[in-house]
């Protein structure tokens, strides 16, 4: 039976253009199959078959490794005419008529998030944090990148992060970072160590933990009075303390990824961008060492609901030690999305029901034959349409002036 999926899923790959692409729907992609497109949903939404009246769905819509990427990427597509003709992908616009369509569809069942690292290392961070507050964000979490940006200003790094969460309009979480100076927790302008938002009248606490690894790759002077505590053990204090203050879901944001592409990639001989795999098979997740492995290890069960990660430059939508953990290849270009299931009888997410769907792709347009915007393949001539997101034309709008 191995053999058989395995089969099926190569000759996906061996289709013409655009090889893991079909005309079959995407609406329910958790199958053994995978996914028919690469990362798009243009047709209508298949309605969930669920107790609505048992059950409280809540869909969770990340960004992860964003890097400042405000405008989109630019893929010219020739043609015997001479015609000036662009698939575009990503960038702040893109992100906000995604997001568009997903308010109009889920409403007050939805919520954005970002899991950190959204700051470029040098260009563009009060106008990127600026247009954050654009895109309604919920809540987002610091990364490597905040504490590698390059600023000739101010020497003094965290300093220079102060004056920019001074103008922020979201919650900016630091759940483990420790100020040497006033010994106590980080207590900066708008950052917190969690926060609790309601969605669709269900209390859901936030919170962002970094790993202590992380500081091996900042330079000192960066991270110089802040110190980075035990990451799991702030988990599981953080955690107690948003349930008892009345949290009935906890989303952790961790910085630490997972790489659960590379493998499959390198069996089937495909680039990771079309790897197929099951969200309920975490094999191909390289987890022996990692400092990830090392913290869900320590986490009691149910300690969060689910983790969106940063980090690694792949795909996850993955079941990892049965927690659901998420994750896209950043840059600006993607969108994760996660579904949980508040029981209203038992007051708790039914995590039987959590529904892990592929990262969708930021496409101003598709192109006509795939339906989605997958660039790597692109051939003269190739013809350019509208893109759609369940059933919605995606409308790109002009960015607010800062």
């Amino acid at each position: 039976m191995k053999l058989i999926k395995i089969s099926f899923i190569f000759s996906l790959f061996l289709a013409p253009f655009h090889s893991c692409t079909s005309i079959q729907r995407m609406s329910d992609n958790q199958k053994d199959q995978g996914h028919f497109r690469l990362y798009t949903y243009p047709q209508k939404q298949m309605i969930n078959n669920y107790d609505k009246k048992r059950f409280k769905r809540i869909t969770l819509v990340a960004t992860n490794n964003f890097n400042g990427n405000i405008t989109p990427v630019h893929h010219p597509i020739p043609n015997r005419f001479g015609e000036k003709r662009v698939l575009k992908i990503g960038g702040i616009s893109a992100t906000r008529a995604y997001l568009d369509v997903f308010n109009e569809i889920y409403g007050d069942d939805f919520a954005y998030i970002d899991a950190g690292s959204f700051l470029h290392e040098t260009n563009n961070h009060a106008y990127t944090l600026f247009l954050y507050k654009y895109l309604n964000i919920t809540a987002s979490g610091f990364g490597l990148n905040e504490f590698l940006i390059n600023n000739k200003r101010q020497r003094n790094h965290p300093k220079y992060l102060q004056s920019l969460t001074k103008k922020i309009k979201f919650p900016l979480l630091a759940s483990n970072l420790f100020d040497l100076k006033t010994t106590e927790q980080v207590r900066w302008k708008n950052v917190q160590n969690s926060v609790i938002k309601e969605t669709s009248g269900v209390k859901i606490g936030y919170l962002s933990v970094l790993t202590q690894e992380l500081s091996n790759d900042i330079p000192d002077q960066n991270i110089n009075g802040i110190y980075i505590q035990n990451p799991a053990k702030n988990i599981i204090v953080r955690a107690r303390e948003l349930r008892r203050k009345g949290a009935q879901i906890i989303v952790l944001m961790l910085n630490e990824g997972v790489d659960c592409t590379h493998q499959l990639a390198n069996e089937e001989n495909i680039e990771i961008e079309k790897v197929n795999f099951f969200p309920h098979d975490s094999k191909h997740c390289d987890m022996k060492g990692t400092e990830f492995d090392k913290i869900l290890k320590q986490l009691p069960a149910k300690t969060v609901d689910v983790i969106f990660t940063t980090g690694e430059k792949t795909k996850v939508t993955n079941f990892i030690n049965k927690y659901p953990v998420v994750q896209n290849m950043g840059q600006g270009k993607y969108l994760s999305w996660v579904d949980l299931y508040f029981d209203l009888k038992h007051l708790s997410v039914n995590h039987t029901l959590t529904k892990i769907h592929q990262p969708i792709q930021l496409c101003h347009n598709f192109l006509k034959y795939s339906q989605d915007c997958y660039a790597r393949e692109l051939t003269d001539d190739e013809e350019l349409v509208p893109a759609t997101l369940f059933g919605k034309k995606i409308s790109i709008k002009p960015l607010p002036k800062f």
